[in-house]
């Protein structure tokens, strides 16, 4: 495991099931994110676009209870 990785150093990561839970709806906290409109006539779009870093710090700690709870993440034994 390389060094930026050490906080997961006591975790199984199943990226099966996280890819699962994105297929589902189920969105995560994020600091990567980008935003969009687009006028059509008289009607207005919006678009958003999360980016997910599964294995970085932040985002272990953002969203470390809801990724132990869908059994993305366990605690190894």
């Amino acid at each position: 495991m390389n060094k930026k990785n050490l906080h997961l150093l006591n975790y199984e990561i199943n990226e099966l099931k996280f890819l699962e839970a994105l297929s589902l709806g189920i969105t995560f906290k994020t600091t990567h994110k980008l935003f969009h409109s687009k006028q059509f006539g008289d009607r207005k779009h919006y678009e958003q676009t999360f980016q997910y870093e599964l294995y970085s710090e932040s985002f272990f700690d953002l969203n470390k209870s809801e990724l132990l709870r869908l059994g993305i993440v366990k605690i190894k034994k």
